[in-house]
């Protein structure tokens, strides 16, 4: 049997189901005794494109695709101090999130730590040497 909702039946559900809080979607159509698929659907069509757009764009690092990754590597490379993290507050993340991007698109990478040497016996920016302890305890 099919089930149709007048328009003011939809609108209550609909505000209802936005402002659920912690509550399931499923939940709340248990609530007003309806199906859980049809209150997503409800919920879909009312969405603004541009919401749902904006939702699209808002990833996290972690979750960019390859060619994300590298794109926004390739942007800040060489970006140091307040030009790196204006390049960042452009793009809606934080610095220290790209030290994780390139994890992921080479076998074995570790991440590209902004400008720091991983080779085995190296320890700092590349070509830097360890400072002489001098002191107590040194």
């Amino acid at each position: 049997m099919i089930t149709t909702y007048s328009a003011e039946f939809k609108e209550q559900a609909l505000r209802k189901v936005f402002a659920r809080g912690r509550r399931s979607i499923k939940e709340v159509a248990e609530e007003l005794n309806m199906n859980h698929l049809t209150l997503k659907g409800w919920m879909k069509k009312k969405l603004p494109e541009a919401v749902r757009g904006a939702v699209k764009r808002e990833r996290r690092p972690g979750d960019w695709r390859p060619e994300e990754r590298l794109a926004a590597l390739q942007e800040s490379h060489g970006l140091e101090g307040e030009a790196l993290n204006a390049w960042c507050r452009e793009r809606g993340l934080f610095a220290h999130q790209l030290d994780g991007l390139e994890a992921g698109l080479l076998p074995g990478s570790r991440g590209h730590g902004r400008g720091i040497d991983e080779r085995p016996g190296t320890a700092g920016p590349q070509g830097a040497q360890p400072e002489p302890r001098t002191g107590i305890g040194a």
